[in-house]
């Protein structure tokens, strides 16, 4: 895995944040969590790219200004990401949509990503290369605020 995709997928799923328990709801899909799950607010705790055996945590590389960022999921589906505390230049705020899909799936912005775990406040997505590699991902880690 190149350090430019990796920079670039960290980026894109920076942004991306879900948490699921085992209750389910109306809108549950198949092997996964709940809409209702999802809603609330998120802060980034890891990024881990794995390149085959290596592995390294993105995190501790990423602009101070982009760390302290939190993700919200509405109940109307709204996905909004909010430049807090330290701001980016330019400002991060964006507003975009999200859906939960079958086989522990979400989509955000277009983008889809594999839900890994949720578990004790902590939420893991995972998102692998266009031409998929044994062991090549970006996996990022969020809690819930």
């Amino acid at each position: 895995m190149n350090f430019v995709f990796a920079k670039g997928a960290a980026a894109l799923l920076v942004s991306a944040v879900l948490l699921t328990s085992c209750k389910k709801d109306k809108d549950a899909v198949a092997g996964g969590g709940s809409t209702e799950s999802i809603i609330g607010s998120y802060k980034l705790e890891s990024v881990i790219v794995k390149d085959g055996g290596d592995a390294f945590d993105l995190l501790q590389s990423m602009a101070p200004c982009l760390k302290d960022d939190v993700a919200t999921f509405g109940a109307d589906k709204k996905y909004i990401h909010t430049d807090a505390g330290l701001k980016c230049v330019p400002a991060g705020h964006y507003e975009s949509t999200w859906e939960l899909k079958p086989g522990n799936k979400i989509v955000i912005d277009g983008e889809e990503m594999t839900l890994v775990s949720s578990a004790n406040g902590k939420l893991v997505l995972r998102e692998y290369d266009d031409v998929p590699v044994e062991n090549q991902y970006v996996e990022i880690t969020y809690k819930k605020q």
